[in-house]
């Protein structure tokens, strides 16, 4: 058996408590991370459905095979991967698409699509000032994961092909009932 963390020298107490302190940061950290989505002005369950995700704890099909809950493990839009939550949100092709409509449309750069750098991009566009330009990044970033969850959802228990239209149809919808941005900024 090797102790992973230091595999050199063996299991030691020390180097235990050093791994257990090295978990706390990444866990501190990103619980500290999760709590700055309650202080935005979204509707309730869209903070938790993000809470939830931030956290990656939502069921995709590959944390409902560890239940026994599926056995195909392939993303329901293209049927080429397996569905984890980085694929579904950001690099399946009919959500990379969607990504790039609003890349288009709110004038962001589309290369750096994961849900943390989009989140930080906001909260960069607010510190330099432009709040206009935050709120909407803050708001695209939710309605975009959420219409997404939603159409992978039809797709998977209703059988309702998926298509980027649709998804994007149903950001637009949605995001329209939202007051945008945060309360005030996160500590």
């Amino acid at each position: 058996m090797v102790w992973k963390p230091k595999p050199c020298e063996g299991f030691t107490v020390k180097s235990s408590y050093w791994w257990l302190r090295q978990e706390r940061v990444v866990i501190d950290a990103t619980a500290r991370k999760a709590k700055e989505i309650w202080f935005f002005k979204f509707p309730t369950k869209v903070k938790a459905f993000l809470w939830t995700l931030y956290l990656r704890k939502i069921l995709i099909k590959t944390r409902r095979a560890s239940w026994a809950l599926t056995g195909d493990l392939n993303c329901v839009f293209c049927h080429a991967e397996r569905e984890t939550v980085c694929h579904l949100m950001v690099s399946c092709p009919l959500v990379k698409q969607v990504w790039e409509w609003l890349g288009v449309a709110t004038g962001l750069q589309p290369g750096f699509f994961t849900l943390d750098e989009m989140w930080e991009a906001g909260k960069r566009l607010r510190q330099n000032g432009d709040s206009k330009a935050a709120k909407i990044t803050q708001s695209s970033v939710p309605a975009v994961v959420r219409s997404v969850w939603r159409a992978r959802n039809q797709a998977l228990f209703k059988g309702i092909t998926p298509y980027t239209e649709n998804i994007w149809e149903d950001m637009i919808l949605h995001i329209q009932d939202w007051p945008i941005g945060a309360d005030h900024a996160p500590r």
